[in-house]
């Protein structure tokens, strides 16, 4: 991490979910006090850290910036890592780039919105029958849909707290070695220290 950055650069290995949930966060709690720009579908681990560090270098020239203002992070999850989440990290941190990382798959970190839930290790079509179900459970009357989070900003907008709560659940699965793990509660950290 950056000790003033300007610019925060958030570089994800899905297509949607991320982006949209990063959305969401900027949005709801205004955070106006620095520049975030979210990538989408950027590669899958080293490849992803690789690419931030070269969307991190291409911004920079870009626009003018020193590297030293601007904060890059690689958004990805277990999914096809060959390697120890540890290795992946050690990449990360020699190329400067920070990792928000969800085992096994992003949408766990989502049921952490709801609580922290015993079954958060399911992947797959399971995990997204798992979010439906508890979708359902808690009355948001939708089926989890990984291009819709609208009942997520909804849920976020009446209880801001849930994000909060989310941090505090994925901080108590902190054993790398274990399923499930997170970091990307820091970089939702991260982006509500600039809150307006």
């Amino acid at each position: 991490m950056q000790d003033n950055p300007q610019i925060i650069l958030i570089c994800c290995e899905g297509k949607v979910t991320e982006k949209l949930y990063f959305e969401i966060i900027q949005n709801t709690f205004r955070v106006a006090n620095i520049s975030i720009h979210i990538f989408p579908k950027a590669g899958q681990h080293y490849h992803l850290i690789d690419k931030s560090f070269d969307t991190k270098r291409e911004f920079a020239e870009e626009f003018g910036f020193e590297l030293d203002d601007i904060e890059v992070w690689a958004v990805c999850d277990r999914d096809n890592l060959k390697d120890s989440f540890t290795k992946l990290k050690d990449y990360a941190e020699q190329h400067g780039v920070d990792l928000a990382f969800s085992d096994p798959q992003f949408e766990n970190y989502l049921l952490q919105h709801f609580g922290s839930p015993n079954n958060c290790h399911k992947r797959g079509f399971e995990l997204e029958q798992e979010l439906t179900a508890t979708l359902l459970n808690h009355g948001v009357g939708v089926a989890y849909d990984k291009s819709n989070l609208r009942w997520l900003a909804v849920m976020i907008d009446q209880k801001p707290r849930l994000v909060e709560e989310a941090i505090r659940h994925a901080d108590a699965y902190s054993v790398h070695s274990k399923q499930p793990f997170f970091t990307i509660q820091r970089l939702i950290e991260r982006i509500l220290s600039f809150r307006a």
